[in-house]
């Protein structure tokens, strides 16, 4: 029998406990892969794993195989490439691990927080819907997963210290912490408040020192990889790239992100927040729970900073304030709990049931059980026999076909995204190394949409494609531009 208990105390039964975990990792399978299946990788994705591919097939990174990210995205995609030598299938492992490592981890938080099976359960579903947004995690290989795995896996590393005490939970949770900022450099901002939540765990001296010490430990390992690569000067330039990056000429005013907000996440969970919004009030009353509280609310703010620090406004800046709440939710249950109890758990539990309703009534979430296995259309299937050739995809969409073809590209950047070809100072520059790389090494093939595509308005030489290639083939998918192949004549 499940043992049901908001005693901020009580340990959950084994039974219940495993119980719970079971029910989280099948929500977790069933909501990822409804949405992503071997072969769906999307601009960003595609990108990395083009320069991950890249890196392991000889390139250096930040050189000849450039994107303007931490490495530690690439370092990750480059293990499951060589664990799993088909990249396709790499890349969907890779992703789906994440997913059920968050799923687990928001559980352990979430059940060590609630106590209760049945609240942790029904919360921790509600919590995955949102994990698993479409429109926040698009093929599964942003970086803000990744670095928000980080963030969960040292919050329940530390926490485990603080029920045993065992030190080698403070050097797991202070590498995964360490780990975060290595996937995308704003992660910093978020790690500040978790690092001073966790000084607070740590009442030596001693152990916060062996945390700081465990934390460095990711950076001097990345910076020793870049180096043996001979990519940590380009590295250390590409930050100063960001700068840059971050100063367009039209940025989305954050009344629209607000407003993104509160459509996609404070409206469906209107009840929840309410709640929440009570324990927050509470507990910053209470001497005994308002510096925690204060602490926890600089997290969620500091959750943010992807959304309101860009001048952009992508779903994938969403993902970690969008996990983060709930863990936060959850902890201000846990605070308010242990200065006030009351039947609070069960109106969670009332709450959460009313709100998985009303996500199954507007949203009607869909769960698959099955891996679709990837086949290839005529264009990918084509290049993938062509050992040894290179190829260039002037259609930024179709970053895909660097992991589903095996082809390299001779540029240093595997497609020309607009972003980094503008008319600025640095987007000539860029503008004219690409042209420089096409015209002394030209790749044997094109992948283009119509007959310029995007790339190609921009070449000193405007007809460059259509002078040294041909069209061979061409693919037309429903909702999408028609692709074309182009082939370099000297290979006839």
């Amino acid at each position: 029998m499940l043992k049901i208990s908001f005693s901020n105390t009580a340990n959950p039964e084994p039974a219940g406990f495993y119980f719970g975990l079971a029910s989280v990792l099948l929500i977790s399978s069933g909501l990822f892969l409804a949405g992503i299946q071997p072969g769906d990788v999307y601009t960003d994705g595609g990108i990395f794993s083009a320069v991950a591919l890249k890196d392991l097939s000889g390139g250096t990174l930040y050189a000849d195989a450039w994107e303007n990210k931490p490495p530690a995205i690439f370092y990750l995609l480059e293990l499951f490439m060589l664990a799993i030598p088909e990249p396709v299938y790499a890349v969907f492992t890779m992703a789906f691990t994440a997913f059920l490592t968050t799923s687990l981890s928001l559980y352990l938080l979430i059940q060590k927080y609630l106590k209760s099976i049945m609240a942790s359960v029904l919360f921790t579903a509600i919590a995955l819907y949102f994990t698993l947004n479409r429109n926040n995690i698009g093929d599964g290989l942003y970086t803000e997963i990744y670095g928000t795995l980080c963030i969960l896996i040292s919050l329940v590393f530390m926490e485990r210290f603080a029920e045993n005490g065992r030190p080698a939970f403070v050097l797991a949770s202070a590498f995964a912490l360490g780990l975060a900022p290595w996937f995308k450099e704003p992660f910093l901002l978020i790690c500040l408040p978790v690092l001073l939540i966790h000084f607070r765990v740590l009442k030596t001296g001693r152990l916060r020192y062996k945390y700081a010490i465990a934390a460095a430990v990711p950076g001097i390992l990345m910076m020793l990889m870049l180096w043996l690569q001979g990519s940590l000067q380009g590295f250390i330039n590409g930050i100063e790239y960001n700068f840059r990056y971050l100063q367009p000429e039209n940025a989305v005013p954050a009344a629209a992100k607000l407003r993104d907000y509160m459509q996609n996440l404070i409206n469906p969970l209107t009840g929840l927040i309410l709640l929440f919004g009570l324990f927050i009030f509470r507990n910053l009353k209470h001497k005994k729970t308002q510096a925690e509280m204060l602490l926890y609310l600089g997290l969620m703010l500091s959750s943010t900073i992807f959304v309101f620090l860009s001048p952009y406004n992508f779903g994938h800046y969403y993902y970690p304030s969008f996990v983060l709440l709930f863990v936060l939710v959850a902890k201000a249950f846990q605070l308010h709990a242990s200065i006030r109890p009351d039947a609070s758990g069960l109106l969670i539990i009332l709450l959460s049931l009313y709100t998985i309703y009303r996500i199954d009534q507007k949203q009607s979430p869909k769960f698959v059980f099955q891996v679709r296995p990837y086949h290839g259309n005529n264009i990918s299937t084509f290049l993938k026999g062509q050992k040894g050739k290179t190829l260039f995809v002037d259609y930024v969409v179709k970053s895909d076909y660097y992991i589903k073809t095996g082809l390299i590209y001779p540029t240093f950047l595997p497609v020309a995204l607009p972003v980094h070809f503008s008319e600025s100072p640095q987007g000539l520059k860029n503008r004219a190394q690409i042209w420089r790389e096409l015209s002394k090494s030209p790749p044997d093939f094109l992948l283009t949409t119509y007959t310029t595509s995007y790339f190609s308005w921009y070449l000193p030489e405007t007809d460059f494609y259509r002078k040294n290639y041909e069209k061979t083939d061409s693919l037309q998918v429903s909702g999408e531009e028609i692709l074309y192949l182009w082939k370099r004549r000297a290979l006839r």
